[in-house]
C-alpha cells in the first residue's frame, strides 16, 4: 500500500514530485526526526 501511494504522489505534478533524497539528512536525534530508519546487523 505504501508503494502505491508513493508512486501515485510521484506521478502528480506537485510538491511531492519535487522531493529528492538530498532533502533529507542523517540525525542522531530521533525525537526531532520525521522518520525512523534503523540498520541492524547480526
Amino acid at each position: 500500500m505504501n508503494r502505491l501511494n508513493r508512486n501515485r504522489l510521484l506521478q502528480a505534478d506537485g510538491l511531492a514530485a519535487q522531493i529528492n533524497y538530498t532533502d533529507y539528512l542523517v540525525s542522531n536525534d530521533p525525537a526531532g526526526s520525521l522518520d525512523f530508519f534503523y540498520v541492524a546487523t547480526k
